[in-house]
Order: C-alpha cells, then sequence, then structure tokens
C-alpha cells in the first residue's frame, strides 16, 4: 500500500501505447472512433481557440473523443481529484480493464489521504463507505489497512505509508502514475492525441459552405452585429423578414393564420 501503488499493480504490464499515429487526419479518426467525430474535434479545436476551455472539457468528457492529458495532470497537480475523477469518467471505468482500474483506486486513494491529512475524518469515512468500498473485492488486504489509517494521527505512521511526502510530492507521484496507465490503457487508445487540424478549421469550413452556390448560409464573421440575431447565420431569410416586420409596424394586426 506504498504511495503510488495498490489495486492492481502490476495489471498495466504488456498492453501497448495509443497506437493511432500523430499524424492521422481527422477524417482516419472520424473512421476509427465513428463519424460524428470528425464533428465533435472541429467543435472542440474551435471552442480551444475561442477560450471556451470549460465547454471544451465538458463536451472532451460528454463525447468521449478526446481525452486531454495535459488537463488531467493540472487537476491532480491542483489537488482538484473530484473533477478529475469525473472527467476520466467520460471515458473509461474501473471495469472496464486493468489499468481504469488501477487509475480510478489511486485517485480515490489519494482523495482518502488527502482528507486524512486536512483532519476531514468525516469525508474520509464517507469514501471509504463509498467510492474505495468499489475496490474492496480487488484489492481485500489493501482496502482493510486503509480503515485503520482513521485510527492514527498521521498516517504517516503506517509503515507501508512512511515514505509518503508533501500533499505537493504525492500528486506529482500520482499524476507520472496516472499518466503512465492512461497512455498504455486499451480504452484510450485513439483519444489521447489530438488529430492535426488546421487553425480555424470550422470557421472556414462553414465560409466555404455560405460561399457555395444556392447556399443559405451566410458567411460567418468573428463579430456578429448587436442588431442581428445569434442565429442568422444559419436563417438569413428569417432574420431579414424578422427585422422588416420589427421595422415600422407597430399598431398593424398581425395577418390572420390559414
Amino acid at each position: 500500500m506504498a504511495c503510488g501503488s495498490g489495486a492492481g499493480g502490476g495489471a498495466s504490464r504488456g498492453y501497448m501505447r495509443d497506437t493511432t499515429p500523430p499524424s492521422a487526419t481527422i477524417k482516419e479518426r472520424g473512421q476509427m472512433n465513428g463519424a460524428p467525430t470528425e464533428i465533435v474535434l472541429l467543435v472542440l479545436q474551435f471552442l480551444e481557440e475561442e477560450g471556451f476551455r470549460d465547454a471544451a472539457r465538458e463536451l472532451q468528457r460528454s463525447s468521449a473523443a478526446f481525452c486531454d492529458l495535459q488537463h488531467v495532470g493540472e487537476l491532480i497537480a491542483a489537488g482538484q481529484l473530484d473533477s478529475c475523477d469525473r472527467y476520466l469518467s467520460g471515458f473509461t471505468n474501473p471495469s472496464e480493464n486493468p489499468n481504469s482500474l488501477k487509475i480510478f483506486f489511486e485517485i480515490r486513494k489519494q482523495k482518502y489521504l488527502e482528507a486524512l491529512e486536512a483532519r476531514q475524518f468525516t469525508r474520509a469515512v464517507e469514501l471509504l463507505r463509498g467510492e474505495l468500498r468499489a475496490f474492496q473485492d480487488a484489492a481485500t488486504d489493501t482496502y482493510a489497512e486503509l480503515c485503520t489509517l482513521t485510527s492514527l494521527d498521521d498516517f504517516r505512521q503506517n509503515e507501508k505509508l512512511a515514505g509518503c511526502g508533501t500533499l505537493s510530492e504525492m500528486r506529482a507521484l500520482l499524476r507520472s502514475e496516472v499518466l503512465r496507465l492512461a497512455e498504455s490503457n486499451p480504452a484510450l487508445r485513439g483519444r489521447i492525441v489530438f488529430p492535426p487540424i488546421a487553425p480555424s478549421a470550422l470557421r472556414t469550413l462553414l465560409s466555404s459552405a455560405a460561399a457555395a452556390p444556392g447556399s443559405h448560409l451566410a458567411a460567418p464573421t468573428k463579430h456578429a452585429s448587436p442588431n442581428v440575431p445569434h442565429d442568422a447565420a444559419f436563417h438569413p431569410y428569417a432574420s431579414t423578414t424578422s427585422a422588416q416586420q420589427g421595422a415600422g409596424t407597430s399598431g398593424r394586426r398581425p395577418p390572420s393564420a390559414l
């Protein structure tokens, strides 16, 4: 039960790293992960370019199209372990394979140790009875040892945890271990390397569609007019009609419905 080890300690051996070539095109990614992935990746790039990072992370998690390991590492380093747990749960779960089992166990064990460090014993017990109980069968002895830590003034009094350093040092070890396991996790294969996409690809695609003969799309602009409805790019005629109806028609009765 040393820091950085626990359930399924050696289970990750033998798994291959992500075999998706870094140069794989977005079309190839779509073929590997399903047709909608192409569109999702374009939207993800757009959100990142426009600075909507929270929206990008939520779309990554809900679509499972791309797992940002840099984001995972940042969450662990900042001690945002609940957020890290939730983010990764969009891509895999503890029962999917040994790598995933160990990833979630290590994150939740760190939550437990940090609760003990902060003297938050109620939360520590809740974690034991809730999130960590799911690993009782896979790591019976380790779970039993974790249960004994609530009676110690410092969990480092446990011989196996005596080498644990500060919380920052523990998080650094956890970050390294989680990223290593993620890179070799078959559930994340094809999802941890973002494909090369030309800058502003979605905006360019929409502009090309708008310029096509017979298109009903208005060319997207960086800054829309405040007097034009937000969906005007997709309903240009409706916008024009609305604007005309709104000008000088006060007092008129609307035409009778057919």
